[in-house]
């Protein structure tokens, strides 16, 4: 008896709430029953499981539910995957044409890694200092962003250059964009960010522009000067 309790509690879970719901069966066994083969792999609408654990459906149905009802609120490991060496689960859309990706933990540096199953190109590497290298590009959408081509509507204040100099020496930063202090307490929103830049690259070319209307207007009160000189017995 103590051998069969001892069974009984090792029983992993999942098998217990199998056997509960579904009948085993054998060779012949009904396409919604649980099946067990001779290997002990379990099949569940499937007598020819392929791997340890089965579960067909072709219905629109298969899925798999690990639910914590308890009242109290707490950290639980629901889903853990073990291996010695690197561990992989994969994701695959069985249509014609479509792609499949593998999710794993890197074996140096203890990251986190999306690869193309096909390709086998890393799509995405989480590393565990905090970098993320991406094999493509970053496209970052934030409904209701204003980009600032604002900047060069005929109604926009362009701060004068003096007004900007003197915020810079008092405030050691561009009006408008968050000081060192604030990224290092509140971190950094990269879409923000982006677009304030943009906003002060458009600035800086208004800046610019006036600056060549101002040496252009120099540059022809030195040629009537020179003309004038010239002109002069």
């Amino acid at each position: 008896m103590q051998n069969l309790a001892a069974r009984r509690r090792s029983t992993p879970l999942i098998i217990i709430m199998l056997l509960a719901c579904a009948p085993i069966g054998s060779a012949g066994a009904q396409s919604d029953g649980l099946f067990v083969d001779g290997a002990g792999a379990v099949g569940v609408g499937t007598e020819t499981p392929t791997t340890p654990l089965h579960v067909l459906r072709d219905d629109g149905s298969a899925r798999i539910l690990v639910e914590e009802a308890a009242t109290t609120t707490a950290i639980r490991d629901l889903f853990e995957l073990r291996n010695r060496g690197r561990t992989e689960f994969r994701i695959t859309d069985t249509a014609p044409g479509a792609r499949s990706w593998t999710f794993s933990n890197a074996l140096a540096g203890n990251g986190f890694i999306i690869t193309a199953a096909a390709s086998g190109v890393n799509e995405m590497r989480l590393m565990a200092g905090g970098n993320v290298i991406f094999a493509g590009n970053i496209t970052a959408q934030q409904p209701g962003s204003s980009i600032p081509d604002y900047v060069f509507d005929a109604e926009y204040e362009l701060r004068p250059l003096a007004e900007v100099e003197a915020f810079v020496r008092r405030h050691r930063h561009l009006p408008g964009v968050p000081s060192a202090q604030d990224i290092s307490a509140q971190g950094l929103d990269m879409t923000t960010m982006q677009l304030k830049l943009l906003e002060k690259v458009e600035e800086l070319t208004l800046y610019a522009i006036q600056q060549q209307h101002l040496l252009e207007r120099q540059q022809e009160q030195i040629r009537q000067l020179t003309t004038r000189l010239e002109g002069a017995p």
